[in-house]
């Protein structure tokens, strides 16, 4: 539950591995979170549409449960955000039903969370200052925000000899070397979807 103010959202319950709580986890994460003024409007059409859009009501209620709960979040990443990234061609699936990052990546979960991972390494390669991406992610220690900051596959290999071309299967990549008959293999490690 939450409620829509002028261009932010004041959580008063969440719902958290099939329990309802009340508030957030920390002091940090009690506090409003801003939003866009263009999410804020969808926001209150979608509030003003849906059955259940009294301020009492849960954000995104469960239909099939008469409004009783809220869906859960697997339920709304299957049934629109992995479809919606899948169409938007942000993540890929192959033959064998495994999902892919930009970089070629092999994502392991996929949900919400990761939108929090992502922002962070866009404003961190944006060259925001780590203080304002701590406060917007509403974190209690800048430790945990560099945590979230991944450097993208681009800024590894803008630092690094040239890459061989290779596509997402989830082979090792070879860079090309100045020695004679060397090879130097590069395997990627970047982890950007491990969110906890």
């Amino acid at each position: 539950m939450c409620s829509l103010g002028k261009g932010e959202i004041k959580i008063r319950q969440a719902y958290v591995h099939g329990n309802m709580q009340d508030g957030a986890k920390t002091r940090v994460s009690k506090s409003s979170v801003m939003m866009h003024l263009l999410l804020a409007e969808v926001m209150k059409a979608w509030q003003m549409a849906t059955l259940y859009g009294k301020p009492d009501d849960y954000v995104f209620a469960s239909y099939k449960l008469g409004g009783r709960k809220p869906r859960t979040g697997s339920m709304i990443v299957d049934d629109y955000l992995r479809p919606a990234a899948i169409k938007a061609k942000v993540i890929t699936v192959d033959g064998q039903g495994q999902t892919f990052d930009l970089d070629c990546n092999k994502i392991k979960r996929f949900g919400f969370h990761v939108f929090r991972h992502s922002l962070c390494s866009f404003l961190m390669a944006e060259g925001e200052n780590p203080a304002v991406i701590q406060a917007t992610l509403r974190h209690t220690r800048l430790d945990l925000t560099m945590y979230y900051a991944h450097s993208r596959r681009k800024q590894k290999l803008d630092s690094g000899p040239p890459v061989a071309n290779g596509g997402c299967n989830g082979s090792r990549k070879s860079f090309s070397s100045n020695e004679a008959d060397g090879e130097l293999v590069y395997n990627d490690e970047l982890t950007a979807f491990r969110g906890a």
